[in-house]
């Protein structure tokens, strides 16, 4: 199975949020399941990730 998973789960799951959605992704990991990622999600997970690094600019 393949899962295309939305850029604010990524970014939560990044984040350690503890939620269904971030759990989900744990366990698709675990199982090496297929995810699938679009350049529109990357580039959101990029730019957030970039933001928490750099959180006061």
């Amino acid at each position: 199975m393949r899962v295309l998973i939305d850029s604010t789960v990524w970014i939560d799951f990044f984040r350690a949020l503890d939620a269904p959605p971030t759990r989900r992704i744990k366990s698709l990991l675990t199982s090496r399941e297929d995810i699938c990622i679009c350049g529109h999600v990357f580039a959101e997970v990029l730019l957030a990730l970039r933001r928490f690094a750099r959180p006061n600019r």
